[in-house]
């Protein structure tokens, strides 16, 4: 929970985590029923290109450094262009 604690301090908007109190079968149907199991159930991509050996905890100063590289134009045309799930 400290990986969580520490990048949601560093942002100025609020993240929603809907499936933070769910036990992991119940993610896993919402995946399925959403469409997302399939592509998810797959070999973790940060297992596939990342280190062998990755840090566990975060680095608030690393966090923000990588916050000031999101070109935030580009992140406000996803928000505009989201589409809303209802399930």
């Amino acid at each position: 929970l400290s990986n969580l604690a520490s990048i949601t301090q560093q942002l100025e908007l609020e993240i929603f985590r809907p499936v933070l109190t769910y036990d992991k079968q119940e993610i896993i149907d919402v995946a399925k029923e959403i469409g997302t199991f399939e592509i998810s159930s797959g070999p973790e991509i940060c297992n596939l290109l990342g280190p062998k050996n990755p840090a566990t905890k975060s680095d608030v100063s690393k966090i923000k450094e990588e916050l000031m590289k999101i070109d935030m134009a580009l992140l406000e045309k996803a928000v505009q262009e989201a589409e809303v799930l209802q399930f």
